[in-house]
């Protein structure tokens, strides 16, 4: 079974570490920042320190043709093992279909990147690209697993580690903007010095998350069906600045979990499958307990309503210049009490 294009990209990494370059690439899809890391990372090893004005160009799908990019790109370097050319918004490139004879025999002394924030693999110059296309595609928003693996990433990377506890705090914090993310390491790497492992009390000091009231105390306070204590802690929260769509994010992956957990307990799986499935870190399993007594709380209707409750919140809040906590508080109620009609003002 072929890979997943995403899935390609620890081993593009690896080979633009160790230089190794095809003449050809197709970056494509809507995570900017990932795609521009790996464009950093393919340029610093393709291109000679100082030949860079001589041997780098930048050219614009909508702006140019594809006998100017072949032209461009079947240039021989100047000083240099190789040049490369980057063509951006390749997707508004008109004739796009005329550059399939370069790509098919492509100089071996020139890598060309093409960047598309979409493609159309059913048209034959994609279908020509494909050995050498890579997908990078916006996590999803409560896709933990992904935004976890990648914070891990990034600290090996920088030789360090972080605690599973320290994860939770960190995505507790986020609003799944990698770029964010990736600032906000920098900042824990700067405070931590020479240590080379991360712990919650660095993520609570920097990121600015009490270990009392964050995201998992709001999360459990829901779960206990507790609307007074859900209210004051989503407040102070906010009032602290916390992103109210990383609330709804938090929100919405807690009650994920406790639907499944209560669809799994009802197959009799037992709590180390159920933890391995919901992606717990083995020092979480406790929390398994915390979830099955909200799975009691909750009917699967009730769970159901919670999950169109957040998905409409996490739009209104996106759309809408309103007070967000009202919107918030609304949404407390529409998740604790499920079912009762919210008094209008």
């Amino acid at each position: 079974m072929a890979k997943k294009e995403e899935d390609k990209l620890p081993g593009l990494r690896a080979a633009l570490k160790k230089k190794q370059f095809a003449p050809v690439y197709l970056f494509h899809g809507d995570e900017d920042f990932l795609i521009e890391e790996y464009v950093d990372l393919l340029l610093s090893g393709a291109l000679e320190e100082g030949s860079k004005s001589f041997n780098f160009d930048v050219l614009w799908g909508g702006e140019t043709e594809a006998k100017a990019i072949a032209s461009n790109a079947a240039m021989f370097p100047m000083m240099a093992e190789r040049r490369v050319v980057v063509v951006k918004e390749f997707e508004k490139l008109a004739d796009k279909e005329e550059l399939a004879s370069y790509i098919e025999h492509p100089s071996p002394t020139t890598v060309l990147l093409l960047i598309a924030a979409a493609t159309d693999f059913r048209l034959k110059i994609y279908k020509t690209l494909r050995e050498n296309s890579y997908h990078f595609p916006r996590f999803r928003e409560y896709d933990t697993r992904g935004v976890r693996s990648w914070i891990q990433q990034r600290f090996e990377e920088r030789s360090r580690s972080i605690s599973p506890e320290a994860v939770d705090l960190f995505l507790a914090r986020s609003d799944r903007s990698l770029r964010e993310l990736s600032n906000e390491i920098d900042k824990l790497i700067l405070y931590a010095g020479e240590r080379k492992k991360i712990e919650e009390d660095d993520v609570s000091e920097i990121v600015g998350i009490s270990k009392e009231n964050n995201v998992f105390a709001l999360q459990n306070a829901v779960g206990e069906k507790n609307i007074g204590r859900a209210v004051a802690i989503m407040e102070e929260l906010t009032g602290r600045g916390e992103s109210p769509n990383g609330l709804v994010a938090g929100l919405a992956s807690y009650i994920q979990k406790v639907w499944v957990l209560q669809e799994m307990v009802r197959q009799g799986k037992p709590n180390v499958e159920i933890a391995s499935f919901l992606n717990l870190p083995p020092t979480f399993n406790s929390a398994i307990e915390g979830y099955t007594q909200a799975a009691r709380k909750y009917s699967g209707e009730e769970l159901e309503h919670a999950c169109m409750a957040l998905e409409e919140t996490d739009i209104l809040l996106k759309s809408s210049g309103g007070d967000k906590n009202i919107a918030m508080t609304t949404l407390l109620f529409r998740i604790i009490h499920s079912g009762t009609p919210i008094a209008k003002s």
